[in-house]
């Protein structure tokens, strides 16, 4: 999900095309305003792409989906990949999976991350890495950072 079009609107000032979309129609709304772009209104599920990107950045967005449904979800996105490309995703750190301040949120470990990648033998970790989140100035979020590369 795109939310707002902040990551959209730098990837378009870098001069990349971009497809954005989010499953909610008010964050589709404000997007298509800050990035001046028709932005997709989609679920998770209805991705349904064939090796049309480059690059997948889904920065903090599957952070809302249920652990369970992320095995599917990666799959449709290594599909939506063209061979040689990058998929970057993020995720909360840690073992919670639930409702909180009425969000759902799912936290992972390097290792069910690096699980739930096996499963797919075209897609290559190429890093993972550990983030506080910056906009916490005390015991922020850690964030788990996953950059893949779809093979050739």
């Amino acid at each position: 999900g795109c939310g707002s079009g902040r990551d959209s609107l730098t990837f378009l000032e870098m001069g990349y095309d971009v497809t954005a979309l989010d499953g909610s129609e008010e964050m589709c709304s404000l997007a298509s305003i800050h990035t001046d772009l028709d932005i997709l209104h989609m679920q998770y599920d209805d991705l349904d792409f064939n090796e049309v990107f480059d690059g997948i950045w889904a920065c903090a967005s599957l952070v809302h989906l249920e652990k369970s449904k992320l095995p599917g979800i990666i799959n449709k996105i290594s599909k939506a990949l063209k061979p040689g490309g990058i998929f970057y995703m993020s995720v909360h750190k840690g073992n919670f999976e639930g409702t909180r301040n009425q969000r759902f949120f799912a936290e992972y470990t390097k290792n069910e991350l690096k699980d739930i990648f096996e499963a797919f033998p075209e897609l290559d970790i190429e890093d993972i890495w550990v983030t506080e989140d910056v906009r916490l100035k005390q015991g922020g979020q850690e964030w788990l950072n996953l950059l893949v590369k779809k093979r050739y």
